[in-house]
């Protein structure tokens, strides 16, 4: 890994960054999928993209990430990043989730502004992390995007 200057990573070892929301899969009704993978470098995490399960990306190593997630909707909404959702609360609201499965969670108070979830901290092999939102109507797709970066290892 190459350090910084300040001795912090200055490049990820593992990154996988999406982009365009698509629609929300059809059993994890909350969770969006995407159409772009703009980039996906390393091995201590794999992808899940489809159109029935969402997005998601399973931690394979155990390390420190950060993880962020984009959103424009087209009327107020919520959404925000969650870890290890199971099956019905991948099918409900981010904002009905209790932490620690809810990571972070945003608000927007009206159409067309963007709202922003970020999360910095540790995942264990088999943990699954995935944008989450309160099922709303995407307002510009483009704007929407998921990335998971592990920055260190333990």
């Amino acid at each position: 890994m190459n350090a910084g200057l300040d001795g912090f990573p200055s490049s990820p070892t593992s990154e996988i960054w999406l982009g365009t929301f698509v629609g929300y899969g059809s059993l994890h009704t909350a969770i969006p999928y995407y159409s772009v993978i703009h980039r996906q470098i390393g091995t201590a995490m794999s992808l899940v993209n489809s159109a029935i399960y969402g997005a998601g990306v399973i931690i394979g190593e155990p390390g420190l990430y950060s993880v962020e997630s984009n959103y424009t909707f087209s009327g107020a909404d919520n959404a925000g990043i969650s870890v290890n959702a199971t099956s019905v609360q991948a099918a409900t609201a981010i904002t009905t989730i209790a932490q620690p499965t809810k990571l972070d969670a945003t608000s927007t108070p009206g159409g067309n502004l963007t709202s922003k979830s970020s999360f910095v901290g540790n995942f264990k092999p088999g943990d699954i992390v995935r944008p989450h939102t309160n099922i709303g109507t995407a307002a510009v797709t483009d704007r929407w995007y998921f990335r998971v970066a592990r920055l260190a290892t333990p």
